[in-house]
């Protein structure tokens, strides 16, 4: 079989080779999964170059996000069946409840090979099924982005409900799940970026009002004032936009942070927060459980992810670069067979 491996001393794309090995075989309570997709997220971008994930102790099959069909079963297997429809799950050892401290760094970091591979032999518990009514293509998106947008939009003290509203950062694919999500329920869609041409892509998206943050360092202030408040907030910046992110709140509301793409930047503000009575939660993707209702509510609302492109596996590299790309709107994906 052929899988993609990134060298224990890579920090970009060069580094990249691919490898063709033996198929491995499931052991006890193992899964073999023929991989179908497999899809990038701002975090394959932070292992490849070592900010995260990379101890340069071993090479390492990279990306986290990807799904496929079973194609083998390890002894004492009782859940899964031979062309059962699967996807991974980001963690291992969260099936449902609070996040545990033995979790790990995620498939495709650390000790744990990824997906992109032809390919993969996973714990049968670190699978989840896939319904008939969404393909493999969106299953490959699932994983990481989609479910930290889950978690971030339907977790946590105030799940988001109809005649709710929030206002999502940037245009990365834990935001657009997120406004996918918020906006099936019913809610009222706020959005933030740089970019006019992607501004008019979110309104396609249902999105009311999109803020243009390099025009104005106070956004959150300029949000408040245009809506009173929004419920919720999907902070992908982290300090360097977190006050910002208060500032747009209603009072009680709640920041969801998910991200610190914004380096580092002001610790909140404690009169704001306490001023608002505001909730900062953070969010690590999900558990099994909240894969399992993501997907239930992704088939009764006929959700379709926004996907920029689907590429060849054999052109694994390029989409590195396609992925970290200024303009690019939606998931990079790449069909393995």
């Amino acid at each position: 079989m052929r899988r993609w491996v990134l060298d224990k001393a890579a920090t970009d794309v060069s580094g990249l080779r691919i490898q063709e090995v033996a198929v491995p075989q499931p052991g006890p309570h193992e899964v073999r999964v023929r991989v179908q997709a497999a899809s990038f997220n701002r975090r394959d971008q932070m292992v490849l170059s070592g900010i995260y994930g990379r101890a340069g102790l071993r090479d390492l099959v990279p990306l986290s996000d990807g799904a496929g069909v079973v194609d083998a079963l390890g002894e004492g297997v009782q859940r899964w069946r031979l062309g059962d429809r699967v996807a991974a799950t980001y963690f291992a050892n969260w099936q449902d409840g609070p996040p545990r401290t033995d979790m790990g760094l995620g498939l495709g970091a650390g000790d744990e090979d990824g997906m992109l591979s032809e390919y993969v032999v996973l714990a049968e518990d670190r699978l989840v099924a896939i319904p008939n009514a969404i393909d493999m293509t969106t299953a490959a998106t699932l994983p990481c982005a989609a479910l930290t947008a889950w978690n971030a939009v339907m977790g946590g003290l105030q799940p988001l409900a109809a005649g709710h509203s929030l206002l999502a950062l940037g245009t990365g694919g834990v935001s657009l799940f997120a406004l996918q999500f918020a906006g099936a329920a019913g809610a009222v869609l706020h959005a933030t970026s740089s970019s006019e041409a992607k501004c008019a892509k979110l309104r396609d998206l249902g999105v009311k009002t999109c803020h243009d943050y390099s025009r104005d360092d106070q956004w959150g202030a300029a949000i408040f004032a245009a809506t009173g408040g929004v419920d919720k907030v999907v902070d992908v910046g982290g300090a360097g936009t977190m006050n910002n992110s208060l500032a747009a709140l209603r009072p009680e509301g709640e920041v969801a942070m998910v991200g610190f793409l914004a380096g580092n930047g002001e610790p909140p503000d404690p009169y704001l927060l306490q001023g608002k009575q505001a909730i900062i939660r953070g969010v690590a993707v999900g558990s099994a459980h909240q894969f399992e209702e993501m997907t239930r509510f992704i088939v009764r609302h006929r959700i379709e992810p926004v996907i920029a492109a689907v590429l060849p596996f054999e052109d694994a590299p390029r989409a590195y670069g396609l992925q970290d790309a200024p303009e690019i709107f939606g998931k990079v994906v790449i069909s393995v067979c």
